[in-house]
């Protein structure tokens, strides 16, 4: 008696299990979609409706580091309340925990930081960790070295920035953004 019914248990747990497997990926595609159409409408300057979108997408996949990088950095480019603020640090630091290595996810709250720091001085904590970061993972990318450039010119760190910049630049001697910055922070301390 047994042995008729293992044929039939198996049959059954997988045609469970692929019922799930298909629901889950069938959410992750839902999820791929939400977040590609919103990232179009960003494109057309439509950041409500983006907004709403990456909501869902991170309903429905809530462990995508890009999605909750993405959605941090608009809510910190909308940081005219505390409420976006708080929706703003909250997806960054998830985002964070999840992928604390990746460079893309890092440059991303590396922007995203560096706004919310323009409101509130207290995230210059999270900027340093997020510089400081990508500084281990990428030292030799020009761009670690103006963001720690920024992260210490926007610290009131005038010293520390140039020096990051003229590392930046002894790695690319062309660097608009690094020789902008300099001229910047130069006419403003000397």
């Amino acid at each position: 008696m047994e042995k008729r019914n293992s044929p039939l248990f198996f049959g059954i747990f997988v045609a469970v299990l692929t019922i799930i497997l298909v629901a889950n990926e069938a959410k992750i595609i839902a999820a791929e979609i939400f977040f590609t159409k919103g990232s179009r409408l960003l494109q057309n300057n439509k950041g409500n409706y983006a907004q709403q979108l990456f909501q869902k997408a991170i309903k429905l996949n809530p462990d995508e580091p890009t999605y909750l990088s993405t959605t941090a950095l608009e809510w910190a480019k909308a940081a005219n309340s505390p409420t976006a603020i708080e929706k703003s640090q909250r997806l960054a630091n998830a985002a964070y925990k999840l992928n604390p290595n990746n460079h893309l996810t890092l440059k991303k709250l590396f922007n995203t930081y560096y706004l919310l720091a323009q409101q509130d001085k207290h995230f210059l904590q999270n900027l340093d960790v997020v510089t400081s970061k990508l500084q281990r993972i990428a030292p030799t990318e020009p761009r670690t070295y103006l963001y720690l450039a920024i992260d210490y010119a926007l610290a009131n760190r005038p010293q520390e920035a140039l020096r990051y910049i003229n590392k930046a630049l002894e790695l690319k001697g062309d660097f608009y953004e690094a020789l902008v910055l300099r001229e910047s922070i130069e006419s403003t301390t000397y």
